[in-house]
């Protein structure tokens, strides 16, 4: 952006676009829109003397991004907004350290109630076996025999089918207080 006021003609204007060129005293033509204006009390007319300063495109041209018509008040400056506007910076190490740091606490919170929870659902599911059947009250571990194969298959607490499962002891059916004493039984773990 180019900050000295430069004077010019305003030579073409189309009012119902509101748009028009200005000629310097080099007959160099710069484009300028009727918001560069700002508020004025009437619209630009061709012939008048506006005074204005100039910016650079996106494609590179030339156009008037501040501009008065000479006999009016000047506007206040649009520009000088988008001057001093705070510039975002890039991410330094301090950001990302302290981005990490917020995930990895909500994932670890997130771990904690989730254990918190669950292991609430195994206390209450072993208490509540326990509740219902004889014997010490660690031992939760089903041995069932399957009615169709004569398989023996155990199921631990929190397993798909456990809830379902009924222990026949008359059957030969029984309870086991570890997997590894369902195992030398001669019991298979359930698949789900």
């Amino acid at each position: 952006m180019d900050t000295t006021f430069k004077q010019g003609t305003l030579s073409v204007w189309y009012d119902e676009q509101g748009d028009g060129f200005i000629v310097d005293p080099n007959g160099e033509r710069t484009f300028v829109h009727v918001t560069t204006f700002g508020r004025i009390p009437r619209r630009p007319v061709v012939g008048d003397t506006i005074f204005y300063t100039t910016a650079i495109d996106r494609d590179g041209k030339i156009y008037a991004d501040y501009a008065w018509i000479e006999g009016l008040p000047a506007p206040r400056r649009r520009s000088h907004f988008r001057q001093h506007r705070k510039k975002s910076r890039p991410w330094g190490l301090t950001d990302v350290v302290l981005l990490l740091t917020v995930i990895l606490l909500f994932l670890v919170a997130g771990w904690l109630l989730t254990a918190t929870f669950a292991g609430d659902t195994i206390t209450t599911t072993v208490t509540q076996t326990s509740a219902k059947r004889p014997g010490p009250p660690e031992c939760v571990i089903k041995g069932n025999i399957s009615i169709d194969t004569g398989e023996k298959i155990y199921h631990l607490p929190g397993m798909k089918d456990y809830e379902i499962t009924r222990i026949s002891e008359e059957h030969g059916e029984r309870w086991f207080c570890t997997e590894q004493e369902a195992i030398q039984a001669g019991w298979r773990r359930a698949g789900r």
